[in-house]
């Protein structure tokens, strides 16, 4: 994930008066936090075994951006509390909403 070009991009992309070092600190977290992973990024929020918590809007931005973000239903690498309660707020309801309809439906 760590790479000069990778960092050019990212620089070209969002800021360029942001220093260089800082893209590269960002992109080392994350490559810390895939290799946590195990690069399974697509196992849902409620089964992630790491993610950075921020309210940093560089780190977020860079989260999402093409070429870091895994893609369609993966989890970020970095993320803010609001999106993490709400993912796991949607996973909690919804399990209970199919446990009542299969409780409801049996009876």
């Amino acid at each position: 994930m760590e790479s000069s070009d990778a960092i050019t991009k990212l620089q070209e992309k969002f800021d360029n008066d942001v220093e260089s070092e800082k893209y590269s600190c960002i992109l080392k977290l994350f490559t810390k936090i895939n290799n946590l992973r195990g690069g399974k990024n697509s196992v849902g929020v409620e089964n992630i075994a790491a993610i950075f918590m921020t309210e940093n809007h560089l780190t977020q931005a860079v989260a999402f951006s093409d070429g870091i973000y895994p893609g369609n239903r993966a989890v970020p690498f970095s993320t803010n509390i609001e999106y993490l309660t709400e993912r796991l707020w949607f996973t909690v309801n919804f399990t209970k909403m199919s446990i009542l309809l299969i409780t409801t439906s049996t009876i």
